[in-house]
């Protein structure tokens, strides 16, 4: 009726209605948990959870990703160094239509998210020999799109392994977001590279991890000052040390320049003897 101008404004309107959400809260995964469950999956699925947990991809969007929707970078040497990833479609599935291509979830959605390290070697393996319009992950006969049905005993061998059979495979996007946002990423940063577009839904994926922990590590050794006098004085020890060393080694060689010297006393070699001393009292005394 808006639409048409036939009223002027919805009377309808619930604030928060628009914003789905189950209630429950998603507890990502431990870096520890990740490992095993990234060694423990199907390896046919591993770059599926990995474009998850580190570019942070929503089940639609992954599924829907092509090989022309990945550029491979690599370094001098010819090794994969990034993977840049073109967010703009996703599978929508509806009682009605069944799966089909349809449009990301908003218009923030639409996004390129880059990956590194080993995360872009796995994406890069994954899309080697596809081209154009193949599908990085397809069901189990390679001719169409993977069910999360399908998907889901894999997932759950997976989960149980690493000791979380309560965790979803939206999980790994919880950990994405929580992830970059501990590197020192912004608010509106994390949101751009999640597909956000409100910082309530935002904040829903920056759980606070181990991050507690790694400030408490910073601050004990920035404000530890005891642990800093003893680190100061082992330094000094240490230092005192390797000049005693020096001048123990230089009185050794002194004696045998002066055995030297008294079986050939001639002005030459005494006077070579003096400048040898002299040189090695210098050494001796460095720190």
């Amino acid at each position: 009726a808006v639409d048409h101008g036939i009223i002027e404004k919805n009377p309808c309107q619930v604030r928060g209605g628009s914003i789905a959400s189950t209630g429950k809260k998603v507890e990502p995964p431990t870096d520890a948990e990740l490992a095993v469950i990234l060694s423990s999956i199907d390896k046919r699925y591993k770059a599926l959870a990995v474009l998850a947990c580190g570019a942070g991809l929503r089940w639609g969007e992954n599924t829907e990703l092509r090989a022309k929707d990945v550029v491979v970078e690599r370094d001098e040497a010819g090794e994969v160094d990034c993977v840049r990833i073109s967010v703009s479609r996703q599978v929508v599935y509806t009682k009605k239509d069944g799966r089909h291509v349809g449009k990301v979830k908003a218009a923030a959605s639409v996004r390129t998210v880059a990956v590194y390290g080993d995360d872009a070697r796995i994406i890069a393996e994954q899309a080697r020999g596809k081209i154009g319009n193949a599908l990085l992950t397809t069901n189990h006969d390679g001719t169409g799109w993977l069910p999360q049905t399908s998907f889901w005993r894999h997932w759950h061998k997976a989960v149980v392994a690493a000791g979380r059979p309560d965790l979803p495979f939206h999980g790994l996007r919880h950990f994405a977001g929580t992830r970059y946002a501990q590197t020192g990423a912004t608010l509106k940063e994390t949101m751009d590279r999640l597909g956000h577009s409100s910082v309530k839904a935002a904040m829903r994926y920056q759980a606070s991890g181990n991050r507690d922990d790694e400030l408490a590590r910073r601050m004990a050794a920035v404000g530890n000052f005891s642990k800093l006098d003893q680190a100061r004085e082992m330094a000094q020890q240490q230092q005192a040390a390797a000049q005693l060393a020096r001048a123990e080694l230089a009185a050794q060689q002194g004696s045998l320049l002066l055995q030297a010297m008294l079986s050939s006393p001639s002005p030459a070699a005494l006077l070579a003897g003096v400048r040898g001393a002299l040189a090695l009292c210098r050494s001796s005394s460095r720190p």
